[in-house]
């Protein structure tokens, strides 16, 4: 909580809207709490748990309401990768003007960044050839959970809710390549990331996931 607050309160022209996704914990009041801190600070309280490609689909749609900015993007809440990185991809958002999508990669960054577990590199690396398939172009590390939009690029990823529960973000890519190309989309190494938790993928994880990326290789215009 202290690493939102000490950002927001250090750079407040930006502006987080944290999304509680049906928690049943003390989730809403943490994030309550920050946003009695910070003026810049939005609470988006879905009171059903929708999974969290309906929460990051409701957060943006929210954040474009309520938040006046020229970019706009999501991240994981457990700061696996820091908040530090905000400023990072702004900058190259703003420096690239032609671009309209732009993530960070832990295929692109340097070993000594990067802390997980290899199982979760290999598997990592799998998963990548399979959205290759889906998408017919090739990114390095398109499930980083840090990426950031123009206005227009949200207008596109985020026109409608997403038909993915799992992998809604190669969902985004898909619909950015198929009107714009893969030109306007840019990815850029992490500065750091950190295995954060206890995560455990079960086999049945994998089966979902495929008949997700044949839906999204089955994606028009």
């Amino acid at each position: 909580m202290d690493s939102f607050i000490d950002h927001l309160t250090l750079n407040p022209n930006h502006g987080f809207c944290f999304v509680n996704d049906g928690s049943t914990d003390d989730t809403l009041k943490i994030l309550r709490s920050i946003e009695e801190k910070c003026k810049n600070a939005f609470v988006l309280d879905i009171k059903i748990n929708g999974g969290k490609a309906n929460a990051v689909y409701q957060g943006i749609r929210y954040s474009l309401g309520n938040i006046s900015s020229g970019f706009y993007g999501y991240m994981d809440a457990d700061l696996a990768t820091p908040l530090s990185f905000v400023e990072v991809m702004e900058t190259q958002l703003k420096t690239h003007g032609d671009i309209v999508m732009l993530f960070g990669s832990r295929q692109l960054a340097e070993p000594f960044a990067i802390e997980r577990k290899a199982f979760r590199h290999f598997s990592g690396r799998l998963v990548a050839r399979l959205i290759t398939w889906a998408l017919g172009v090739q990114f390095g590390d398109t499930q980083c959970g840090a990426k950031i939009f123009t206005k227009e690029g949200v207008e596109i990823g985020f026109e409608k809710p997403f038909t993915s529960t799992w992998i809604f973000d190669i969902e985004i890519i898909k619909r950015i390549l198929l009107l714009k190309g893969k030109s306007v989309i840019k990815e850029i190494p992490v500065n750091q990331w950190k295995d954060v938790g206890n995560s455990k993928v079960s086999p049945g994880y994998f089966f979902k996931m495929m008949g997700e990326l044949v839906k999204v290789k089955r994606i028009k215009k």
